[in-house]
């Protein structure tokens, strides 16, 4: 039993590690988005299908980088969740804008 016991220590800790390591790398690899959404980069006709390319951008850059353990997917999973309204958001103002824009441009 203490033989198992220390397996599911080093398990759970192997398990922790990953999370946070998973959790660390997305915060860097997501720096870019949210310094152009900050400077309104995405706040224009077209702006959500560039957030999109960026996000897809940041996945890759993801899956490509090494030693991530057992945990990857699950915080990868856990993070594009919590985007969610960051995305709606930038949906939201590209449509506006867009409708804006084809006012305008009927006017």
């Amino acid at each position: 039993a203490n033989v198992e016991q220390h397996y599911f220590e080093v398990c759970d800790k192997n398990e922790a590690v990953s999370r946070e390591m998973c959790t660390n790398l997305l915060k860097s690899l997501s720096s870019e988005i949210e310094q152009k959404i900050r400077e309104g980069v995405y706040a224009r006709p077209g702006g959500y299908q560039q957030y999109q390319e960026d996000c897809e951008k940041l996945i890759q850059k993801f899956h490509t980088t090494p030693g991530k353990g057992n945990k990857a997917e699950d915080a990868l999973s856990l993070f594009m969740k919590s985007k969610t309204s960051e995305a709606d958001s930038v949906l939201q103002a590209d449509k506006i804008l867009t409708d804006q824009a084809r006012e305008l441009a009927g006017k």
